[in-house]
């Protein structure tokens, strides 16, 4: 968007949930304030200054208070269609943009006209990155890469979902990205995965001239999260108690979760059939039959983003790397456990449940997650005075807490001693 109008525009494109805080290091003002850390602010080709956001509205998130640069945010609101900004429109025009400032308005409300809608997620917290890409793809020549407000391409499994029905997922720390192979919960983006990176922030590159200016240095983007390390678990540990977890982890998850210093650090890799770890199948079976949008795939593969890294989906989830995991709840790759404690014991796990607050800075070391508490009803009946954004239901679409129960035959003493334990890595 035009700088001149960022300060009126931004309120309706950032997400409740984001700060305002600047990037540290780095010292740019727009409208008199320093710029948040989930904008950045260039030139476009016509010389116009711009502001627009960057990857760092989904993966940058705060920890006992302060901001992580790559970890997922499980804060944000996408429960609002981010297209519903009429008002903002009315504001602009009052403000007499120039025909050049005009047409990069129209763009880009344009463009969060499109995404909006596909884009509303059931919870705070949970995060439409399937569905954008659905529709960033959707909506492409997949050989000039022009963009069209009318889908270009039909996607069975979107429509027959009913209404308010996504899939959904969870951000993941962008510090994985130094032992994955795959970039995805699925393993799709094998290899050199940038230009799936790009995919994700495509909103307004509308050409191969664009894109491939974007892929000259986008090497370095790639480079900057694979080489990202993880935090350090900020509160004390009992040594002892997580000696005794080390033991256990060992034993029981470093086969699929790998092995951590001191020991020779070893992650497999694996992918793990969704018919085995039994957790929802709404993602892993994504791209996987024509029901499910595999015709996506094709079309991705056969587009200037599949000419490196071409999609091949299947039917698993990868078993991902543990370092800094007390940081990253919710667990599993929907967000549909809130604790560490409840994803070792699955008979614990809430139907309905609701983090008490978003305040990071109250978090519990004893199950590695932030306060919650377990609801009588779900979203088509919220309790009184519970918002049903702040539900997380389990009955919805994508949204089930089941499978990874390789926890339950643990005692609840080792149970403990392996939540010790993950505090180190």
């Amino acid at each position: 968007m035009p700088e001149r109008f960022f300060s009126i525009v931004a309120p309706f494109a950032t997400l409740p949930g984001s700060g305002s805080e600047p990037l540290p290091g780095r010292d740019v003002v727009v409208a008199g304030a320093p710029l948040p850390y989930m904008w950045n602010r260039a030139k476009n080709a016509d010389g116009l200054d711009v502001v627009y956001m960057n990857c760092l509205q989904c993966h940058a998130g705060k920890f006992n208070g302060k901001l992580v640069v790559g970890l997922g945010n499980a804060d944000s609101d996408w429960t609002t269609n981010l297209g519903g900004a009429s008002a903002a429109e009315i504001l602009l025009l009052a403000l007499l943009p120039t025909p050049q400032e005009q047409a990069e308005i129209s763009r880009f409300l344009g463009r969060l006209k499109v995404i909006g809608p596909p884009a509303v997620m059931r919870t705070i917290g949970t995060n439409p990155a399937e569905m954008l890409a659905t529709t960033f793809i959707a909506h492409r020549n997949n050989k000039t890469l022009a963009w069209s407000d009318t889908p270009l391409l039909t996607i069975p499994f979107v429509e027959r979902l009913p209404a308010g029905d996504t899939i959904t997922s969870k951000v993941p720390p962008w510090w994985r990205m130094s032992k994955k192979n795959g970039q995805f919960y699925n393993a799709m983006g094998r290899g050199d995965h940038r230009r799936s990176m790009m995919l994700a922030g495509s909103l307004c590159t509308d050409s191969v001239a664009q894109a491939n200016a974007i892929d000259a240095h986008f090497n370095d983007v790639n480079a900057y999260i694979s080489q990202l390390p993880p935090p350090r678990y900020p509160f004390s540990i009992d040594a002892a108690l997580a000696a005794k977890g080390h033991t256990v982890f060992v034993n029981t998850c470093a086969t699929c979760h790998g092995t951590y210093a001191p020991d020779p650090v070893k992650y497999p890799n694996l992918l793990i059939p969704q018919g085995t770890i039994g957790t929802d199948d709404a993602v892993s079976l994504a791209g996987t039959t024509k029901d499910m949008g595999a015709e996506l795939v094709d079309y991705y593969n056969a587009s200037w983003y599949g000419e490196v890294g071409a999609y091949a989906p299947i039917n698993a989830y990868m078993a991902p790397p543990l370092d800094a995991v007390w940081a990253t709840a919710p667990y599993l790759h929907n967000g549909s456990v809130p604790d560490v404690a409840t994803l070792l014991d699955s008979t614990k796990r809430p139907k309905y449940w609701r983090r008490i607050d978003h305040d990071t800075t109250h978090y519990d070391q004893n199950t590695l997650g932030f306060p919650w508490e377990v609801l009588a009803t779900g979203q088509k009946a919220p309790p009184f005075g519970i918002a049903a954004k702040d539900i997380y239901d389990t009955e919805q679409y994508s949204h089930g807490n089941r499978g990874h129960t390789f926890g339950d035959a643990l005692t609840a003493e080792e149970r403990r001693a392996v939540i010790e334990y993950l505090k180190t890595l």
